[in-house]
């Protein structure tokens, strides 16, 4: 991976450590498919479904048309041995829509690291015009259907057999920029300690 930790911007997780959240990139491919290996095959075949890629080919969510959808990757460990962490991705759908999907990597959930890559992402989709995201999901998915919750945003899901259709609208709420303020007092606090 090139000088990851170069461009976007550094944020101190709820356990403090830091990774550098910024938008997806062309020459990220090499580390996507990288990062696509070590997930889990359940993990593997989700993030090829969600993200509509070819199965030989994973890297190709850092070739996105642009204005087609778009992309947040996190970097941990940062310096000589950077990777990337966790991805989310959008992309439109018809109209104002986007389908989107979230994965991180098993040494960084449970920390904040999903809430944080889901926000950069609504903000993103917002910038371009997108009002709402959709995404189904395996009702067993819980971890993501927690950070829908925890981000304050209006958020939906309707239950079918073993999907949840979940969707949320990206217009920031009070709540939503109640639950960024409260996720970042969590991390100075760590950060602190």
């Amino acid at each position: 991976m090139t000088a990851a930790g170069a461009i976007g911007s550094e944020e101190t997780l709820r356990d403090g450590r830091v990774v550098v959240a910024r938008l997806l990139r062309v020459d990220d491919a090499v580390a996507v498919a990288a990062f696509w290996r070590r997930l889990d095959a359940a993990a593997r075949r989700r993030f090829l479904d969600l993200a509509h890629l070819p199965p030989e080919d994973p890297s190709s969510l850092a070739r996105l048309a642009l204005g087609d959808g778009d992309g947040i990757v996190a970097i941990g460990q940062i310096g000589p041995s950077a990777r990337i962490v966790g991805i989310a991705h959008y992309e439109r759908a018809e109209g104002d829509t986007a389908g989107f999907s979230v994965f991180v990597d098993t040494a960084y959930r449970r920390i904040g690291l999903g809430t944080l890559l889901l926000r950069r992402l609504a903000d993103s989709a917002r910038h371009v015009g997108v009002r709402k995201m959709v995404s189904d999901v395996a009702s067993d998915e819980t971890a993501i259907l927690r950070v829908l919750a925890e981000l304050g945003l209006d958020y939906e899901e309707q239950v079918s057999g073993p999907r949840v259709h979940a969707s949320f609208a990206v217009q920031e709420t009070n709540a939503y920029l109640e639950a960024v303020l409260a996720d970042q007092r969590e991390a100075d606090r760590t950060a602190l300690e």
